[in-house]
């Protein structure tokens, strides 16, 4: 599907509940409200919030509903469905759909993945995968390792 039409909107899902991620929503409810039925997944139990500010909340000094930046409420008045504490591990291109740990699958048209920075000192390494399993891209071998080089994915 490439139009959204009155009677059925294109299914975007979002992968990542950052700070990146939701500011790019807010901006696509501004210009295209009715375009797309939003789903959200993020794997931290809480709502959007500002990252830069969380060494007050480590420290005691803040709560993180002190520095929540779209609280529960803005995502349901938005019609935004969001999926805290989920883990998007697979994603299915041929099928269009990404998988949680708990096994939800989600369709999508569009999907956006704005999972948590990385940050510069890590790496990717990616290993090729078969063609007859090129459709599917498993996340779950994304991990940290204790040295630099320290992420890898294999599909």
């Amino acid at each position: 599907m490439d139009m959204s039409t009155p009677d059925k909107k294109m299914k975007l899902v979002m992968v990542g509940n950052g700070m990146a991620g939701v500011r790019a929503l807010e901006e696509l409810l501004k210009l295209a409200p009715d375009m797309y039925d939003v789903t959200v997944f993020g794997a931290e139990p809480h709502p959007n919030y500002n990252r830069i500010l969380l060494s007050p909340v480590l420290a005691g000094e803040q709560t993180v509903d002190d520095i929540v930046l779209n609280p529960l409420d803005w995502y349901s008045e938005n019609n935004i469905t969001l999926h805290v504490g989920k883990k998007v591990v697979k994603i299915d291109r041929n099928s269009r759909e990404v998988e949680t740990t708990d096994g939800m699958r989600v369709g999508y048209d569009r999907l956006c993945w704005r999972p948590v920075p990385i940050p510069s000192f890590c790496r990717f390494r990616v290993r090729t995968c078969p063609a007859s399993s090129a459709s599917a891209i498993s996340l779950t071998s994304m991990r940290w390792s204790r040295r630099p080089a320290s992420i890898s994915m294999q599909w």
